[in-house]
């Protein structure tokens, strides 16, 4: 009972609390049919993905080459925080729930 409860916690919020888990569901499930099928970038083509990689095994040589890899991170670390900042700006101003506050 304690985790319907929390799984359904009022009489129309259980729609958004069970599809936000659809939504990572679908996400996940996405990610291994590119896995799968081997769709993606080109390797020949400039992108993070290739960058990492390319850093991944530049680590393993004698002397390491650690900045490829550190500037990949912080590349796509600043992308992600913006990303989800702007996200969180977004439901503020759009949420009617978060306005009656």
């Amino acid at each position: 009972m304690i985790l319907l409860r929390h799984i359904l916690p009022e009489r129309h919020a259980h729609r958004l609390n069970l599809r936000s888990a659809g939504f990572q569901l679908a996400g996940i499930g996405r990610s291994g049919i590119i896995l799968t099928f081997n769709i993606g970038v080109d390797p020949s083509t400039y992108s993070w993905g290739n960058m990492i990689n390319g850093a991944r095994l530049e680590m393993a040589r004698e002397p390491i080459v650690w900045w490829s890899l550190s500037a990949a991170f912080v590349f796509m670390f600043a992308l992600v925080l913006a990303a989800n900042l702007f996200a969180d700006t977004v439901q503020d101003a759009f949420d009617p729930r978060r306005s009656a506050e």
